[in-house]
């Protein structure tokens, strides 16, 4: 019998989905350097609800990281070029100020809509770093650290099954669906 060549596993580190709502989708993600990095898919239909979901994101990732680790965060938003909301330079600089990190922005042309793994890997090769972590803007981060205890998991992979670092894949706890698999 082969063994695998990548692994699953959960992580004791929580999130909770606080709306859901079926509009059209822009895309974020936050890297952090030699961590993690997280994509963030936003989903809205007003504008004020919108902001409010990234605020709440935003505060989230900042009560729950450190210092040290925002230092080494970047946020890569994604935005669709035909985006009236979040495609311009208002609300670039809103985005700016809500995270407690460096911003990057990039432009999802049209015919990536639809193609959400292309706008993910089209994000992904904006991370310079070890680790990518997917999520919604619709996400409240409830655990401190969770940074370090996701990194933690994936050691104990490693280890336990004797596979290279990152040859995993660690899903965080969505507490809003608990019986509902976490991407991927």
């Amino acid at each position: 019998m082969t063994r695998p060549i990548w692994k699953v596993g959960p992580c004791s580190c929580r999130y909770v989905r606080v709306r859901k709502c079926p509009r059209h989708q822009n895309h974020t993600m936050l890297q952090v350097q030699k961590s993690n990095s997280i994509q963030i898919v936003s989903l809205h239909v007003n504008a004020e609800l919108c902001w409010k979901m990234l605020q709440d994101f935003a505060d989230s990732l900042r009560t729950t990281s450190s210092k040290e680790q925002l230092k080494l965060t970047e946020c890569i938003v994604g935005i669709d070029v035909d985006d009236d909301l979040y495609n311009n330079e208002i609300s670039r600089e809103r985005i700016r100020q809500l995270f407690p990190c460096k911003v990057v922005f990039v432009e999802i042309l049209p015919q990536m809509y639809g193609h959400v793994c292309k706008i993910w890997n089209l994000l992904g090769r904006h991370a310079r770093n070890d680790f990518i972590i997917l999520l919604g803007d619709d996400i409240k981060l409830l655990d401190i650290d969770w940074q370090l205890r996701i990194a933690c998991r994936f050691h104990q992979l490693s280890q336990k099954e004797g596979l290279p670092l990152g040859a995993a894949c660690v899903a965080m706890k969505d507490l809003a669906f608990p019986g509902f698999p976490t991407f991927p």
